[in-house]
C-alpha cells in the first residue's frame, strides 16, 4: 500500500515520478487525495508468471512525459481497479509542429502523436467502484505552419497533425461493476487528431506548398471493450 501524499510531491512542477513495478509483485493499492493531480507514470515489467493488480483509491493521474500513464510490458492480465470518489488518467498531449523557417527549412513540422493512457500487451480487466473515472487519451499536437515564399521558392509545405491517442490499447479489455456500481459509470475517451498547418504561399510564379493532413482522431480504445 502506498499513500502517495507521503512520497509524491503533486503537479504544478516538472518533476514526475515512476514507479516500477517488479516481476514478482501481484498487487499494489495506491491511496490518494480527491481533487489532487499526482505526475506519474507505471512501468509492469514484462517476464512475470503471474497476473497483477493495481488498485488506485481517489487517485487522478497526469502523464507530462511522452509515455502512457500506465504500461504493462507483460502478456498476463492486468487487473485495475478505481475505488473512492474520483479516479481519472490524463495522458500526454503530442507537442505542436514548429512553422518553417526563412533560411532553415521552408516546411512545417509535423506534430507529435498523442499518447496512450493504459498500454498492455495482455488483456485489461477494469472494476469501476468508484463515483467518477474518466481516462482519456492524448489529443495529436497541431502541424506547424509552411512558410509563405518571398522569392523564386515554392511555399513551404505544411506539418501534419498528430494522432490521437487511445484511453486504453490492449489484447482485450473487460470492464466490470464493482460494489454497486456500474461497468458504465467509466468514460473513456480517444483523442483527438491534431489539425494539418497551413501551407506557405507561392511568390509570383512560384507554386505554394502541400496541404497537410490532419490526425486521426481515434476512439476510446484499441479493442471493442466488454462491459459487464
Amino acid at each position: 500500500v502506498i499513500y502517495l501524499d507521503k512520497c509524491v510531491t503533486p503537479s504544478n512542477t516538472s518533476e514526475y515520478w515512476t514507479l516500477t513495478i517488479q516481476p514478482d509483485a501481484k498487487y499494489v493499492r495506491l491511496i490518494g487525495s480527491t481533487n489532487v493531480i499526482y505526475n506519474m507514470i507505471f512501468v509492469i515489467e514484462g517476464s512475470r508468471e503471474s497476473d497483477f493488480t493495481l488498485d488506485l483509491v481517489d487517485v487522478t493521474l497526469k502523464a507530462i512525459v511522452d509515455k502512457p500513464i500506465i504500461n504493462a510490458k507483460c502478456k498476463q492480465t492486468v487487473t485495475i481497479g478505481f475505488y473512492g470518489e474520483a479516479c481519472n488518467l490524463i495522458a500526454k498531449n503530442g507537442k505542436n509542429g514548429s512553422g518553417g523557417f526563412d533560411d532553415l527549412s521552408t516546411a512545417g513540422e509535423d506534430g507529435t502523436n498523442g499518447q496512450n493512457a493504459i498500454s498492455s500487451l495482455g488483456a485489461i480487466k477494469i472494476n469501476v467502484a468508484a463515483d467518477n473515472v474518466e481516462i482519456y487519451g492524448g489529443n495529436g499536437g497541431k502541424g506547424g505552419n509552411g512558410i509563405n515564399a518571398y522569392g523564386p521558392f515554392d511555399g513551404g509545405d505544411a506539418g501534419d497533425g498528430g494522432d490521437g491517442g487511445y484511453a486504453i490499447s490492449a489484447s482485450s479489455i473487460d470492464i466490470y461493476g464493482k460494489d454497486g456500481h456500474s461497468a458504465n459509470d467509466i468514460v473513456l475517451k480517444g483523442g483527438n487528431g491534431g489539425a494539418a498547418g497551413k501551407p506557405g504561399k507561392g511568390f509570383l510564379w512560384t507554386d505554394a506548398g502541400k496541404k497537410g493532413k490532419d490526425g486521426k482522431s481515434f476512439v476510446a480504445t484499441s479493442v471493442s471493450p466488454s462491459y459487464r
